[in-house]
């Protein structure tokens, strides 16, 4: 096969040169959540029986004094995850102030607070003891509509391309990178395979329509884009003179050639829909961070700790 052709080139030397930092985090990432799922398994191995006897109950366990909120392992569960929470608030620090402009990859920076998002709000579900009234109730389940709400944003982000600096890119941008893709898959399939190609990866959807149907749409062809691989399978084994590395290659042009049209047609919405988000996710962040302080000096001044 022929040289990927210059645009598709500058994007490929963009992910080998952030592949370092990347394999360094996913490594950090795997392993420290290998660890939180070996250490949950442990606990409730250990402390089963606990977490299901009724709360009136519970100081008779003789693991209560370890896993109740306030215990030797309850107590640094709590702080292990108030913790995460907070250190997560960085990612808002590394979008905004200028002097860490250039401090790592945008989307590292995201993926590590995603993962803090996820692993805080499961180390306070084990500090909770499973216990969730009053002050903690209301905190615990502000912090799990916050992660909720984070894990739809992160798939809203998805849809809005963005170049390397984390800006967001235009529509002439992406068209140009379309047409990149477009003059590779005809360097590397047979007209009658291209054609077939083309149908298969593209986004038939209308401009212009509202944010919710942008949802919609958005989810029902990710969905329906597993399908139309196994169509692409088909047309690529009429194809011998195609490799395996090949056809990966080819996968991942026809995706993307998919997802692109896509972001053209859905650009509006797309941007429509996170500010819409964003206008729900901060005061519901700033309500748990509010009612975790709280809860905190309301422990502190009662001994629970």
């Amino acid at each position: 096969m022929r040289a990927l052709c210059p645009h598709i080139k500058s994007m490929e030397q963009h992910r080998f040169s952030k592949s370092r930092g990347a394999k360094i985090l996913n490594y950090f990432l795997i392993t420290v959540g290998t660890a939180m799922l070996a250490g949950a398994i442990v606990l409730i191995d250990y402390g089963h029986s606990y977490y299901l006897t009724p709360v009136t109950s519970r100081f008779r366990s003789p693991v209560h004094p370890q896993l109740k909120p306030g215990g030797r392992i309850g107590h640094k569960l709590g702080i292990a995850g108030s913790a995460m929470l907070v250190i997560l608030l960085v990612y808002s620090v590394r979008k905004r102030a200028k002097w860490m402009k250039n401090k790592g990859s945008l989307s590292l920076w995201l993926q590590f607070h995603i993962f803090l998002g996820v692993a805080g709000p499961i180390l306070i579900t084990f500090h909770s003891a499973f216990k969730l009234r009053g002050i903690v109730g209301i905190s615990y389940w502000s912090m799990m509509l916050v992660a909720l709400s984070g894990l739809v944003g992160r798939y809203l982000y998805a849809q809005i391309p963005r170049a390397i600096s984390g800006k967001e890119k235009q529509t002439e941008e992406i068209a140009d990178e379309l047409q990149a893709i477009n003059n590779r898959l005809a360097e590397v399939l047979s007209p009658a395979s291209l054609e077939k190609v083309q149908k298969i990866a593209t986004f038939k959807e209308s401009k212009n329509i509202s944010a919710v149907r942008s949802l919609v749409t958005t989810l029902s062809d990710d969905i329906r884009w597993w399908g139309r691989k196994r169509e692409l399978q088909k047309i690529l084994s009429s194809e011998p003179s195609i490799g395996q590395s090949e056809r990966s290659e080819i996968y991942e042009l026809a995706r993307s050639r998919e997802v692109y049209s896509r972001h053209i047609a859905l650009l509006r919405g797309s941007q429509e829909l996170f500010k819409y988000w964003h206008i729900l996710h901060i005061p519901l962040a700033q309500t748990m961070y509010l009612t975790m302080i709280i809860h905190i000096i309301v422990a502190v001044k009662m001994g629970y700790f």
